[in-house]
């Protein structure tokens, strides 16, 4: 949204739309941190400095963004100090009296890559090349030679009398994905903020090759599209039988919509789209509305933190076994029952603990009983209905008697 207001402002210098896209940079570092500011940034500068538009990088209109950005992260700065800032007493993460708006500004994003974050999982400089190779399907087929399409313009463009032609996706995608992937610390969502920019060029190629596509691509990409129908149809039938049973008919009808607008569409360019975009969506409600849910029940952090909110439990504790799930859907924070507390803990206290750990607990009750299993490492064993016992684990809660 920023970037698209700011654009948006080079185009027509609305004032509107320089406020708006300031208001949804201070949202976006609310979500993101300072990258929420450095990815709009990059994207609109490598813009006007590749097109040489010197007058409007130095117009002292772009000073407006500085007071709005500001009060909007005013709120949470004022958090952050007060937690933090004023109580160098505090120890986080093994740090003594920790900045909180130092972390925020400084730590968090920028001292991942200078070293000054302890935060590290020994991830490869190609980590997030290899998420995209994954999470751009099945538009990885299309986003290749569109990419190298928008780099052999790059450098083609200056030596045109043409100079309209459009960076801001480029600068967008390459430069924030350089900087991201120079962190210490990478997990596979933290490059979804660049991906708008490559569907962006992806969309641009699209509409001027489209009529001139080799037939090869083309099968290809009907090839994408029909292994991720198989795939739901192995979720819906194979893996979690039984859900959702309309959502096959649906699937169906989509299918059949799929073909038939395939040989009645005189657009070169829907004849790509509606099909992928087909393929996409019943791959998409079949995770959103069956893979997900399911795999989540044998989540069960999540599972006793509901019932822990739903029966408005009190006094509760963990045990040996942890997660932040359980904090998020009790709605508060448990804290731990150590060995040391253990006999110390009243009659009609709640402890989850796993079966191995329930020898050491004092006299008590089993309330509930949850199905557990590492819903981040899935396995053949447990996709398999018939063989999933083999995988799963059981975890508790219990009341002291």
């Amino acid at each position: 949204l920023a970037v698209w207001l700011l654009s948006s402002f080079l185009k027509t210098r609305r004032l509107t739309d320089l406020f708006l896209g300031a208001v949804c940079i201070g949202g976006a570092m609310l979500a993101k941190g300072p990258l929420g500011l450095f990815i709009p940034g990059v994207a609109i500068g490598t813009h006007l400095l590749l097109r040489a538009e010197w007058k409007k990088i130095f117009d002292p209109t772009w000073l407006i963004v500085i007071p709005v950005v500001a009060l909007v992260l005013a709120p949470m700065c004022y958090g952050l100090y007060t937690q933090f800032d004023l109580h160098p007493e505090k120890e986080v993460y093994g740090l003594k009296g920790p900045s909180g708006l130092g972390f925020y500004f400084w730590t968090q994003s920028f001292g991942r890559i200078t070293g000054e974050s302890n935060w590290s999982n020994n991830t490869p400089w190609y980590f997030f090349l290899m998420t995209m190779l994954w999470d751009l399907q099945p538009w990885l087929i299309l986003f290749i030679p569109a990419f190298f399409n928008r780099i052999k313009n790059l450098f083609s463009f200056r030596s045109s009398a043409n100079n309209n032609a459009e960076w801001i996706s480029l600068g967008g995608l390459v430069i924030s994905f350089i900087a991201l992937s120079f962190s210490g610390y990478k997990l596979p969502h933290y490059i979804f903020p660049v991906f708008p920019f490559a569907f962006v060029i992806i969309a641009s190629w699209l509409m001027q090759y489209a009529a001139s596509l080799p037939r090869w691509l083309e099968w290809l990409q009907l090839a994408i599209i029909h292994i991720l129908l198989f795939a739901s149809g192995l979720v819906l039938f194979g893996v979690f039988p039984g859900v959702h049973i309309w959502l096959p008919f649906i699937g169906i009808m989509l299918y059949a919509l799929m073909w038939w607008w395939r040989f009645n569409a005189a657009d070169a360019v829907d004849k790509w789209l509606l099909p992928s975009l087909t393929g996409i969506l019943i791959f998409q409600l079949t995770l959103g509305l069956v893979f997900y849910p399911q795999l989540l029940s044998y989540q069960s952090t999540s599972q006793a933190g509901k019932y822990i909110e739903q029966q408005k439990l009190e006094r509760v504790y963990w045990y040996r076994k942890y997660g932040f799930a359980l904090d998020y859907y009790s709605g508060r924070v448990i804290p731990e029952a150590t060995d040391a507390s253990l006999d110390t803990l009243s009659s009609g206290s709640i402890i989850f603990v796993a079966p191995d750990a329930l020898p050491d607990i004092p006299p008590h009750k089993i309330i509930k009983e949850f199905d557990d299993f590492k819903v981040t490492k899935l396995n053949a064993t447990f996709l398999m209905p018939s063989r999933r016992g083999e995988k799963v684990k059981k975890m508790y809660l219990v009341r002291l008697e």
